[in-house]
C-alpha cells in the first residue's frame, strides 16, 4: 500500500495593501454587512498569568482552536508582575491540526512573562493571535497586549504589532484586522490593521455611544451614565459586526462604528 502523502498548503502573501480608511465614528446609516462575531478566547491562562494567589495550574494538554493547534512547549517561574503577582515565562508551538505546513515556536521576544494567548482567528494559512494580559500596560514593563501573525505553512512569524495593540478581541474583516486595546482608566482605542502587513490603516478612539453595553444591560439602572467618572467601565472588547456597525464593548456602555 502506498504511503499517503503529507498535507499540503500554500504560504501566505504577505504583501503590505493599499487600503483605504474602513470605519469611522458613530451611529449613521448601516451599511448592508451580515453580523460577524469576534474572536475572544483565552488559553493556557492560568499557567502562564500573573495571579494574585500565586496558584498555578497543571499544564494543559495542546489546545485546537479553528484547525489551529498551539501546545504549550516550556513553562518556567517568570517571578512578580509589576503589580506584585508571580507568575510564568511560557513558549507555545503553533501548527495547523490537520499536519500541513511547520511549526511555529512562539518564544519569549514574542510572548512576555505573565503572558498568554488570548484570542486567534484564522484564515487559510494565516494565523492571527493576540498575546496578552489582563492589567494595565504599566505593570507589564517586558510588554504585551500584541498581535502576531504567523504563516502556518512556512511555519514562521510574519509580522508582530506594538505593544499595546489588543486586549485580546480580534475581528478579522477581508484584508482589515481589527483589534481594540484599552484598559479602565487607560485611555481606549480601536485599531484597524492591514492583516497582509500590520500596518495601521487607522487608529479611532473608543467612546460610548451606546448605553448601557449588551452585557451590561442587566446591571443598568435607568439614568446612570456608561462612562461616569470613577466607573470601573473594563477593557475594550469584543469586536463584532451588529445591523451593520462594527460595535466594541468595554463592560457598561458600547461604542459604535460605522463603514464608510
Amino acid at each position: 500500500m502506498a504511503a499517503q502523502a503529507p498535507p499540503s498548503c500554500a504560504p501566505t502573501n504577505w504583501s503590505p495593501r493599499s487600503l483605504a480608511p474602513l470605519l469611522a465614528p458613530g451611529r449613521g446609516r448601516a451599511a448592508e454587512r451580515p453580523d460577524q462575531l469576534g474572536a475572544q478566547q483565552l488559553l493556557f491562562g492560568p499557567e502562564c498569568t500573573d495571579s494574585p494567589s500565586a496558584a498555578q495550574g497543571a499544564a494543559s494538554a495542546t489546545q485546537v482552536v479553528d484547525g489551529v493547534s498551539i501546545a504549550l512547549v516550556q513553562r518556567r517561574p517568570a517571578g512578580k508582575s509589576g503589580r506584585g503577582w508571580s507568575g510564568d515565562q511560557c513558549q507555545f508551538e503553533v501548527r495547523l491540526a490537520d499536519g500541513a505546513g511547520k511549526p511555529t515556536l512562539l518564544e519569549e521576544s514574542r510572548v512576555p512573562p505573565h503572558t498568554t494567548i488570548t484570542a486567534l482567528v484564522r484564515s487559510g494559512t494565516a494565523v492571527y493571535l493576540s498575546v496578552g494580559f489582563n492589567g494595565y500596560a504599566k505593570e507589564f514593563p517586558r510588554g504585551g497586549n500584541r498581535v502576531l501573525a504567523v504563516d502556518a505553512c512556512e511555519g514562521r512569524v510574519a509580522w508582530q504589532s506594538p505593544d499595546a495593540t489588543s486586549n485580546g478581541g480580534l475581528l478579522l474583516l477581508g484584508d482589515y484586522l481589527i483589534a481594540p486595546y484599552g484598559f479602565t482608566s487607560e485611555r481606549r482605542f480601536l485599531h484597524v490593521l492591514d492583516a497582509h502587513s500590520g500596518a495601521v490603516v487607522q487608529r479611532l478612539p473608543v467612546l460610548e455611544n451606546i448605553c448601557p453595553s449588551r452585557s451590561w444591560a442587566p446591571n443598568h439602572r435607568p439614568g446612570d451614565r456608561c462612562d461616569a467618572p470613577g466607573q470601573v467601565v473594563g477593557a475594550a472588547r469584543e469586536p463584532r459586526v451588529e445591523s451593520g456597525l462594527l460595535l466594541v464593548d468595554t463592560n457598561t456602555g458600547s461604542a459604535a462604528f460605522h463603514f464608510r
